[in-house]
């Protein structure tokens, strides 16, 4: 085809002709791992829907948006790993996420201000760990910023806030 540009240009035209409406890989339940480009800062909505034997799911750091039901009903999926860029997830984008068990932020604690709509209750199921934490302080530690856990139904099972963290204020779970 000569250049990336024409060669996904023409993939994109196939799969048209084939029926496929926006480009995604919902039931694909061959792919097992994903591995995206730096470069993206979307997924969009159904994207991995269904993907029911991916496990892992790392996304890239500028991700700032999943798009409603990108990963539902991924059955297999036991571990996400969010960047600090993302900033919403929309309404089911991990529904019927049956085996999660932890969701990693690449980001501290302050970092953590994410609009999470409804039907993401998978996400609230297992450990939530804050991975990017200073794990040693070496200056008097500064005041958390005030954090709220609001949770309609259920409870949080498991929180690891990791490193650095010296005080929990009271009433925060």
């Amino acid at each position: 085809y000569g250049s990336e540009e024409l060669c996904v240009e023409a993939m994109n035209r196939r799969a048209e002709a084939l029926g496929m409406t926006g480009t995604h890989f919902e039931n694909c339940t061959g792919l097992k791992e994903l591995s995206l480009p730096e470069s993206l800062t979307l997924i969009r909505a159904n994207a991995f829907s269904g993907c029911k034997n991916l496990t892992e799911l790392t996304l890239p750091t500028d991700i700032n948006r999943i798009g409603e039901n990108a990963f539902s009903d991924c059955t297999g999926l036991k571990e996400i790993t969010l960047g600090p860029g993302i900033e919403r997830i929309d309404a089911n984008a991990f529904a019927g996420c049956t085996s999660l068990e932890r969701v990693i932020f690449n980001g501290t604690l302050g970092d953590w201000n994410i609009q999470i709509e409804a039907g993401n209750e998978a996400l609230y199921g297992g450990q939530i760990i804050f991975a990017n934490s200073v794990t040693e302080p070496t200056e008097p530690a500064e005041p958390l910023p005030p954090v709220t856990i609001e949770q309609e139904e259920g409870d949080i099972l498991w929180l690891a806030i990791l490193g650095g963290i010296v005080a929990v204020g009271e009433g925060i779970l």
